[in-house]
């Protein structure tokens, strides 16, 4: 009877954890990464795209291609997280959010806009560079008092 007790536990506590996670991210984003876990990165570019300025853009393909190749090259997928979002005004955010893999991590930023029933993403970029979407973090590394 205590094992599965102990069973029990360990399932809602995991599950508790996965709840508070997609709490902080916008549904857009969360069905993205809900896609990348189950999918992999072509459909959680799709979802990403799907009702926003993205959706039928031309340039879309060689993102896609270039977000698919990183994702590959940095191994096993581990898990996702919020960095930050910054509201602009009441109806768009920029969000940035770490997808993190055994090699390393890919460092996202959404542009988000609300749309007629809920936010959609306008862009995005992708880098394993943190400083190339969040400059202010080259600029805090780099002074001697972050050194220290």
């Amino acid at each position: 009877m205590r094992a599965k007790e102990v069973i029990l536990l360990g399932v809602v506590l995991c599950f508790s954890r996965l709840a508070s996670g997609a709490a902080d991210f916008p549904a857009i984003i969360q069905k993205g990464v809900t896609e990348y876990e189950r999918s992999g990165a072509i459909l959680a570019f799709n979802a990403w795209e799907r009702g926003g300025l993205l959706e039928g853009e031309n340039g879309t393909p060689g993102k896609l291609r270039a977000f698919k190749a990183t994702t590959d090259a940095l191994g096993s997928y581990l898990s996702a997280e919020k960095i930050l979002a910054k509201p602009i005004g009441k109806s768009a955010q920029i969000f940035y959010a770490a997808l993190n893999f055994k090699r390393g991590a890919v460092y996202m930023k959404f542009w988000l806009y609300r749309g007629e029933s809920d936010w959609v993403v306008q862009n995005f970029v992708s880098s394993t560079r943190p400083e190339g979407l969040m400059p202010w973090l080259a600029i805090e590394g780099d002074s001697p008092a972050a050194e220290q």
